[in-house]
């Protein structure tokens, strides 16, 4: 998937020369978060709660290392911040961040050895949906309803014998 900032279908970023790079898609909530990298990638994970992507990327030492993060918008999104090493990297500095209407896209460059790559956002998906947590209220309340009312009918009964 090509992330452009314009309508144009620029890409800002293109390979000069061949990376041997490996596409890994990792999937949380039904969504993928797919990292392009020519180091090895080892323990994703998405946490809601801190609403952060975590990864370790690693290489040989004294070699470039690189990773394109391509998250979709409706798992993580908000102000994003880029770590390295628990160290922020700054936009236009030390990584490039770029977006279409429904991915962001981060791209890192390092000297290899092995690093810890976090991207946090201020707004993650939701534990549990609104879609989901109202049908389950629903179904809830009519249980505890017809509970009270067989409660109610069965001491009834009793009073009239």
């Amino acid at each position: 998937m090509n992330v452009t900032e314009n309508s144009n279908n620029i890409d800002h970023y293109p390979r000069v020369v061949p990376t041997r790079a490996i596409t890994r898609s990792f999937e949380s909530y039904g969504r993928y978060v797919d990292v392009d990298s020519n180091s090895s990638v080892t323990e994703f994970q998405f946490n809601e709660m801190t609403k952060t992507i975590n990864f370790n990327v690693t290489g040989q030492t004294g070699t470039s290392g690189f990773c394109d993060i391509l998250v979709p918008k409706d798992l993580l999104w908000g102000v994003m911040i880029v770590y390295k090493d628990s160290v922020m990297l700054y936009n236009g500095t030390d990584y490039t961040q770029t977006q279409n209407a429904t991915h962001y896209l981060f791209h890192i460059e390092y000297s290899h050895s092995s690093h810890r790559i976090e991207i946090r956002g201020t707004e993650a998906i939701p534990e549990f949906q609104l879609p989901f947590i109202l049908p389950l209220f629903l179904a809830a309340t009519l249980l505890a309803t017809a509970i009270s009312i067989c409660k109610a009918r069965r001491s009834d009964f009793f009073l009239n014998l």
